[in-house]
Parts: C-alpha cells; sequence; structure tokens
C-alpha cells in the first residue's frame, strides 16, 4: 500500500541520515580534533597508561570516573574504537594531558596499546558515563575495585586530592599478587594527600604479609568499613565476579542499593 511504502521510506531516509552522521559527520568533526601521545607508560598488573595531549584545541572537561572512545586507526573513520576509562585528574586546566589505562585482556590492549610511539596521533570520542563522585554526594565514599576496574575510581581519588577534599575514602582492592597492583605507588603517595584507607586483599600473599587475604568478602568488608558507612555512596568496578558477589554482600550489610554505583 501506499501507507507502507511511505512507512519504509521514511526508515530508509533515516536509516540514511544516521549511517551519514556516525560514519561520515563525526569522524569528520573528529579528525580536526587530534590527540596525541605524549608517553606510553607500562604500569604493574600488564597495564599501560596512554597520556594524551589535544593538538589545536582545548580537549574536554570530563566528571572523574568517566571513559571515552579511543580510536587508534589511521584516520576516525576506522571500525576500531576501544572504551577506556580515564585515569588522570578532573582537575586537569582546559588544554592539558589527560590520561587513559588499558589493562592487557585481548590483540589490541596486548600488542597494539604498548606499540603507541609518543608522537602519534589519534582521536576520542567522549567522555562519557555516570559512575562519578561528582553525581553522587555523600559524607564520604566506600570503593571496591579489582583488576583495571581500578583505573575510575583511580581518577576519583586523584581528583579528591587536587580539589583538597577532605572526605573520608575507604578503598577495597582485591589483586592477585602485590606485584600486580596498578599504580601501587601512586596510591601510596595518594594516602598522603588525602582521608584515604586503602585496604589491599591479595589472593597470592607475599611471606610475611598481614593484610587481608582470598577475595573481597563480606566478613572483610565489616571488619574494614567505617563507621556509619550505610550514609556513604558505594561505588564497585571490577571484573564480573566481584561485581556478581557485590550485588549480594554489600545489600547483606545494610547497605541501600540506591547507594551503590557499578560499572
Amino acid at each position: 500500500s501506499a501507507a507502507m511504502k511511505s512507512l519504509w521510506a521514511v526508515y530508509a531516509a533515516v536509516l540514511v541520515g544516521l549511517t551519514v552522521r556516525y560514519r561520515v559527520v563525526r569522524p569528520l568533526v573528529r579528525w580536526r580534533r587530534p590527540w596525541e601521545v605524549v608517553e606510553n607508560v607500562p604500569e604493574r598488573g600488564e597495564a599501560q597508561t596512554l597520556v594524551l595531549r589535544p593538538v589545536g584545541h582545548r580537549g574536554f572537561a570530563f566528571e572523574p570516573g568517566q571513559f571515552a572512545w579511543l580510536l587508534t586507526g589511521v584516520t576516525p573513520f576506522g571500525w576500531e574504537q576501544h572504551p577506556v576509562s580515564i585515569s588522570s585528574s578532573a582537575e586537569t586546566p582546559a588544554g592539558g594531558p589527560v590520561s587513559f589505562t588499558v589493562k592487557a585482556l585481548g590483540d589490541w590492549s596486548r600488542e597494539r596499546v604498548p606499540a603507541l610511539a609518543p608522537g602519534r596521533r589519534l582521536w576520542l570520542d567522549g567522555p562519557y558515563g555516570v559512575f562519578s563522585i561528582d553525581r553522587q554526594q555523600g559524607p564520604g565514599y566506600v570503593m571496591i575495585g579489582g583488576g583495571v576496574g581500578i583505573t575510575p575510581l583511580y581518577s576519583m581519588c586523584l581528583t579528591m586530592a587536587d580539589r583538597e577534599d577532605g572526605r573520608p575514602v575507604t578503598l577495597f582492592y582485591g589483586s592477585r599478587r602485590w606485584e600486580d597492583v596498578t599504580f601501587r605507588e601512586g596510591w601510596e603517595s595518594l594516602s598522603r594527600r588525602m582521608n584515604l584507607k586503602i585496604v589491599h586483599v591479595l589472593e597470592e600473599a607475599p611471606a610475611g604479609w598481614t593484610g587481608e587475604t582470598g577475595f573481597i568478602t563480606a566478613a572483610i568488608l565489616q571488619k574494614q568499613l567505617p563507621k556509619g558507612f550505610r550514609r556513604f555512596p558505594f561505588f564497585v568496578c571490577g571484573p564480573p565476579p566481584l561485581m556478581d558477589a557485590m550485588e549480594d554482600v554489600l545489600p547483606g550489610l545494610g547497605v541501600d542499593e540506591d547507594r551503590i554505583h557499578t560499572e
């Protein structure tokens, strides 16, 4: 019928419009806003931190905990793009460098990312995400992370330190070994700059280790959580087993689900 033909014509026009927008217009806009690799730093825990600076523009403002899509092809028209959390402070001045930390989990992150040398141009699409302390105010924060999930939490704490925010933060950080603790030296520095308590939980503890071992459990949380923790926003980011466990553990400790934020 004529009505159906008109409807299909509208659908086709919308599809063409969206394709042109995402495959032509947006890449053209990004092409005029390149970024350049300043440093590519190996981190503990099989990760790399890319320090990028905007070239010919002022970059972007972001909230601590957000992420952006990295486009590492020869041009921004390629299909290859990857979501990566920002690991630097949101208090970085406009036009300043922004850091992204990538864990080696696949071919791109294990082979392509370490090969991105200083001077290499790439493109960003972002920032995105609502996983941020700027959107959840409270008297303090509890953060639970593991693996590369620690990256947005690191950005949040760096930002709090730069803001001289005195609210208490308790961080539970699950790692396989002490040598795998990403940003280990950075966390030690942060603990001197802000009201930060770090509870490391190691699956394979070294000889003489007196801290927590195994996995982050209800018993460890109960032992280490601050007084009044039920009034704090909780930020949880890590591998699926950690996320799944916390979905049960935190409500079981009396934490309201509205206070639990995950990514």
